[in-house]
C-alpha cells in the first residue's frame, strides 16, 4: 500500500506481497478493492486455516511497512516451523 502512497518500494513491499499471495492461497479468494486494515478472514475457507497461518498472513500485510514483519522474522515464524516439523515427522 505504500508504494501507491508514496511511490517508495522497500523490502516491505516484498513482504506484503508474500503475506498477500498467503491470504490468497489459504483462504481460497483474493482481498476486498478497497483499502482496509485487515483484510476479512471469515467463512468456510478460513475455518480450517490455522490460527498461526492467520497472524502470519496478518503480520505481513500490516499497512505501516515500520509495524510489518520482515522477511528475517517470516522465516523463523512458528507457522512456518511447524509446517517442517510435521513434513520431517511424516516422512
Amino acid at each position: 500500500p505504500e508504494v501507491r502512497a508514496t511511490g517508495v518500494y522497500t523490502e516491505a513491499c516484498d513482504n506484503w506481497s508474500v503475506g498477500v499471495m498467503n491470504y490468497v492461497m489459504l483462504g481460497n479468494n483474493k482481498p476486498a478493492g478497497k483499502e482496509q486494515d485487515q483484510f476479512p478472514m471469515l467463512g468456510a475457507n478460513w475455518n480450517r486455516v490455522s490460527a498461526q497461518a492467520r497472524k502470519f498472513i496478518r503480520q505481513l500485510t500490516e499497512r505501516k511497512p515500520e509495524r510489518r514483519m520482515s522477511a528475517e522474522q517470516a522465516l523463523v515464524h512458528p507457522w512456518l516451523k511447524v509446517g517442517r516439523h510435521q513434513l520431517a515427522r511424516s516422512a
